[in-house]
């Protein structure tokens, strides 16, 4: 892990698209030690029994950055600059600021469109990107979340490409960072422990 990340002011984003299982390697990494958020992260709710294991100032963050550009987290809009959201720098600096330890991060999976507006506060990022199959998510939106689309949106072919948005953003974002992936159906069965996530 020393490869990826060092441990001098440490940021690890977890990011994937949503019901990819983000909720449970942020709670690896809470476990880890790795500061993810104040205590109230581990609550969990009608979609994750154990927890989101999410921070709840970025979570705020990201759908006010989203909402300025006409996105949301199921119609996401990519944030390309700071510039888009400049009367929110700010409370950008000032969240980054107040959650900022030598170990630190947050997961969001809309992040993966606003990460542009943090990247200029930011350094020594670690992208954990978490994937899952796209037939698994498209199941599992259809099980936990179609109420939040628009009827003519509730259809195999919008969740898919829903999917391949979310992960285009990511690798765009992370593309001048270090990542590392971690695939949920490895991961949940043990069939392969990826040894970078197991050294950590």
């Amino acid at each position: 892990m020393t490869s990826l990340l060092s441990p001098s002011n440490a940021c690890v984003v977890i990011c994937g698209m949503h019901r990819a299982g983000t909720s449970f390697v942020s709670r690896l990494f809470y476990e880890w030690g790795v500061y993810m958020g104040p205590p109230e992260i581990t609550k969990p709710d009608f979609a994750n029994a154990e927890g989101e294991y999410e921070n709840q100032d970025f979570i705020k963050l990201n759908s006010g950055l989203l909402n300025v550009v006409g996105g949301s987290w199921n119609y996401p809009v990519l944030i390309e600059s700071i510039d888009q959201v400049s009367e929110h720098t700010n409370e950008i600096r000032g969240v980054i600021e107040k959650h900022r330890r030598p170990l630190w991060g947050w997961k969001d999976n809309r992040t993966a469109f606003t990460f542009r507006a943090y990247e200029p506060f930011l350094n020594n990022v670690l992208f954990v990107i978490c994937k899952r199959e796209k037939e698994a998510v498209i199941q599992s939106l259809w099980r936990t979340h179609s109420g939040a689309f628009k009827e003519k949106d509730r259809t195999d072919q919008y969740f898919g490409e829903l999917y391949d948005r979310y992960y285009e953003a990511i690798y765009d974002a992370a593309r001048f960072w270090p990542t590392l992936t971690v695939n949920y159906e490895e991961l949940i069965t043990n069939e392969s422990y990826n040894p970078e996530l197991r050294h950590f």
